[in-house]
């Protein structure tokens, strides 16, 4: 039975299968497409990412080898770890604890110079330096050398310019720890070093030696002009001015030149009329 119109609806279904039929066609016989990729899934290179020198120690990265070796010189000076024992500070623990197993045990490394004994052969080895004058470690910025290690890495500071530690009343820096305990008896008005004559207090170790001359009678200090000696050096080198005819004490108002500040403060008293060491009382 004939269907009016339906002859062209035949021919468009006819005509759409071969459509389909050829575009399924063509899909199987081209190559496979690359799966896109989204850019938000690429590395992106940051400045973290470039810091490849990191810290043994505390893990910071750094992306110049200098800063790394700046922090390591911090890292040597903090000891956090100390010995309960005999209070001896360490960077590393292990090394705390290794340090404890020397307590109680013999002391077979007995120094043939002084006669002290250690318990480590090495660390006698390490001491004998002090009598043979042998400074095996060199600062590679100036050459100076160093008996020990230690003590070369804390003069580079200087070279580096690093001061890590600060005092916590004013926050002045200093390069080391011993310098900046000794800098905050300032603050807390602390003199621990007593002098054994006349109980007279110090903060300073070095002024309590240059005391002590007073009693001992010692003066070690002798002027190379003369042959004077003296039991401190700023007084002797306050006396060669006799010898060279300097005069590094200049009066502000006048321009007066003295070799001792104390003769200028006299001769001030002609301009101000103030006379500084009068006693009223």
């Amino acid at each position: 039975m004939f269907v009016p119109g339906s002859k062209g609806l035949m021919t468009s279904t006819i005509q759409s299968t071969t459509t389909t039929t050829r575009q399924q066609q063509q899909k199987q016989d081209s190559p496979p497409r690359k799966p896109r990729v989204s850019l938000w899934a690429l590395p992106i290179e940051t400045p973290s990412s470039k810091k490849k020198h990191r810290c043994e120690h505390c893990s910071e990265s750094f992306s110049h080898l200098s800063n790394l070796k700046k922090t390591r010189l911090v890292h040597d000076r903090v000891k956090p770890h100390k010995c309960p024992d005999c209070g001896k500070r360490f960077s590393q623990l292990s090394n705390m604890k290794k340090h404890r197993l020397t307590h109680g045990q013999e002391k077979p490394h007995e120094c043939p110079d002084c006669s002290k004994k250690f318990s480590d052969l090495s660390n006698m080895k390490r001491h004998r330096l002090i009598h043979t004058g042998e400074k095996p470690h060199r600062c590679p910025d100036c050459g100076k050398t160093f008996t020990q290690a230690g003590d070369m890495k804390t003069h580079r500071l200087i070279h580096t310019g690093e001061e890590p530690f600060r005092c916590p009343d004013c926050g002045r820096t200093f390069t080391q720890l011993g310098n900046m305990k000794s800098h905050r008896l300032i603050h807390t008005g602390e003199k621990p070093h007593i002098c054994p004559e006349c109980g007279k207090g110090f903060a300073q170790q070095g002024n309590l030696k240059n005391h002590r001359l007073i009693h001992t009678g010692e003066k070690p200090h002798q002027c190379p002009d003369c042959g004077k000696r003296f039991s401190e050096l700023g007084h002797m080198k306050t006396h060669r001015y006799i010898h060279t005819g300097e005069k590094p004490h200049e009066c502000p108002d006048c321009g007066k030149r003295f070799t001792r500040p104390i003769n200028m403060k006299k001769h001030r008293v002609v301009h101000t009329g103030e006379f500084p060491w009068r006693d009223d009382s």
